[in-house]
């Protein structure tokens, strides 16, 4: 995951990754937590593949045309990746909570599960920096093909 470079195959790796979360709503019992996080996942994919739409030409000519569209992909990606001041990391929480409490023996599970959502979250930081930097400089190099 720390390899890839377009931003469309990173939401098809995310949603592999979140499918955990989804389930774990469901083990739990709490189909509120589970509707909850499933409705934030839902908008936010919606609202980032019509970002995409709007970025199809090739980043070099939409460096300085773009910059708004540019701010809303940064939050649609730091809200995949659940930072803490966002609400998916709010709707992660709940869900993690309501699965503790009715498995609390299963602490060791939930820590890799978190420590596998770090790994998603640094990569997220890490191609959008890349994108940025790839935005706003003069190289040919494509991240949206």
């Amino acid at each position: 995951m720390l390899r890839v470079l377009d931003l469309r195959y990173l939401i098809v790796v995310s949603s592999i990754a979140n499918n955990s979360f989804l389930l774990i709503g469901i083990i739990s019992g709490s189909l509120s937590s589970f509707f909850f996080f499933y409705f934030l996942y839902f908008i936010n994919i919606l609202l980032l593949l019509l970002t995409f739409k709007r970025l199809l030409k090739p980043l070099i000519y939409t460096s300085r045309d773009k910059a708004p569209i540019v701010i809303l992909l940064m939050l649609l990606l730091l809200n995949i990746a659940a930072l803490p001041p966002i609400p998916m990391f709010l709707a992660k929480f709940i869900v993690i909570y309501n699965y503790l409490i009715v498995n609390p023996l299963s602490l060791s599970f939930l820590i890799v599960l978190v420590l596998c959502n770090v790994a998603i979250m640094a990569s997220y930081c890490q191609l959008f920096i890349k994108y940025v930097t790839q935005v706003y400089s003069s190289s040919s190099f494509h991240l949206l093909y």
